[in-house]
C-alpha cells in the first residue's frame, strides 16, 4: 500500500511514454501494440494487432454558440458535452445567477431543472454521427431553449421520471444556427484570452482528467480525457503500465438501461461495431468580453 508521502515510480508506464515519444506509431503497430493484444489473446480481450494498426483518429466539426457577449466552442458528437452545454445555458438565458448569489436555491433549482432537460434530450437523440443522425442544431438553438425553458416551474422541482425528451417533429421546427460564423468569430482576431490566477485543486478525479493550455501566440487548447470509472477496468497491460479503460459502459446497453453513472440511453448510443460511444466531455473555449453569469 502506497502511503501519504510516499513515492509510487512507475518504471513499465515510463518506458512506454519513452518509446510512443520516440515514435507514436510504437502504440499502434510495434513492441507496445503487440503486448498489448497478446495480453487480450490471453485473457479472452477483444482487441487485436490489426485492430490496433488499423485505428485511425476521426477530426470532428466542433459544436459552437453564442452566450451573451461570449462565443462558446466545445466538443461535438460522439459526446454530448458541448451540445448539453450550450442546451443549459440557453434555458438559462437572461438570469443572472451572479445577482442571486453562490448556492441561491433558485439558481441550484434552475441549473438543475435545465440539466434534466438536456440530458432527457441527450437519452433519445444523441450518438455516434457516423452511425446516427444527431439533431444538434436544433438541440442548441436559443429558440427551443426558450421553449423548454416554460416547462420549469421555480416553485416546484419536476421528477426525473417525469422530464421527456422533446418530441421529433417539435425539434425539427427550431431554425439552424450558423455554425459556421460562431467558429470564424472565434478564431478570428478578436479573440481575447485573459490570464487569471491558478486555480489549486483540493481533490483530484480519479477517473477523468482536464487541461487548459494557452501560449504567448494566444493559441488555446481544451483537453479532456478519461478511463470512464475510477481506474478504467483495474486492468494493466504486463510490461506497459498501460491501465485500460472501461468505456463501454458508455453505450446503452439496452434502451432504458442506466450505466454506471445512471445516465440512461437509447438506440441512437447503443453498441455496434466500430462505434464510438456517447460521452459526456466538454473540452470548451470561451472567447469574448467577459460578462456576469
Amino acid at each position: 500500500m502506497i502511503r501519504p508521502g510516499e513515492r509510487l515510480v512507475q518504471r513499465d508506464l515510463a518506458r512506454t511514454l519513452s518509446k510512443i515519444a520516440e515514435n507514436p506509431q510504437s502504440f499502434y503497430t510495434g513492441d507496445i501494440a503487440r503486448a498489448i493484444a497478446s495480453d487480450m489473446a490471453k485473457n479472452g480481450g477483444l482487441i487485436t494487432l490489426e485492430d490496433l494498426r488499423s485505428y485511425k483518429p476521426i477530426w470532428r466539426t466542433p459544436v459552437c454558440g453564442n452566450f451573451r457577449k461570449a462565443n462558446i466552442c466545445s466538443m461535438p458528437p460522439p459526446s454530448s458535452g458541448g451540445v448539453l452545454l450550450l442546451e443549459i445555458i440557453n434555458i438559462i438565458g437572461d438570469t443572472n445567477l451572479l445577482s442571486l448569489g453562490y448556492n441561491h436555491p433558485d439558481a441550484l433549482h434552475l441549473l438543475t431543472e435545465a440539466m434534466k432537460i438536456a440530458y432527457a434530450d441527450r437519452s433519445q437523440y444523441l450518438g455516434d454521427p457516423d452511425f446516427v443522425k444527431n439533431p444538434v442544431t436544433q438541440l442548441i438553438s436559443p429558440a427551443y431553449a426558450k421553449k423548454r425553458r416554460q416547462e420549469i416551474s421555480m416553485d416546484r422541482a419536476k421528477p426525473s421520471s417525469e422530464v421527456k425528451p422533446v418530441d421529433e417533429s417539435t425539434l425539427l421546427q427550431f431554425s439552424q444556427v450558423n455554425q459556421g460564423d460562431m467558429r470564424r468569430r472565434l478564431g478570428g482576431a478578436e479573440t481575447r484570452f485573459q490570464h487569471t490566477h491558478v486555480l489549486r485543486p483540493v481533490y483530484e478525479s480519479p477517473e477523468t482528467a482536464h487541461l487548459n493550455v494557452v501560449d504567448e501566440q494566444r493559441n488555446a487548447i481544451s483537453l479532456t480525457f478519461t478511463v470512464n470509472q475510477g481506474f478504467g477496468s483495474g486492468v494493466v497491460t504486463p510490461g506497459t503500465g498501460i491501465l485500460m479503460n472501461d468505456e463501454m459502459d458508455d453505450f446503452a446497453v439496452a434502451p432504458g438501461v442506466p450505466n454506471g453513472f445512471g445516465l440512461v440511453g437509447n438506440e441512437a448510443n447503443a453498441i455496434a461495431p466500430r462505434k464510438t460511444p456517447l460521452s459526456s466531455m466538454t473540452p470548451t473555449i470561451i472567447a469574448g468580453s467577459r460578462e456576469q453569469a
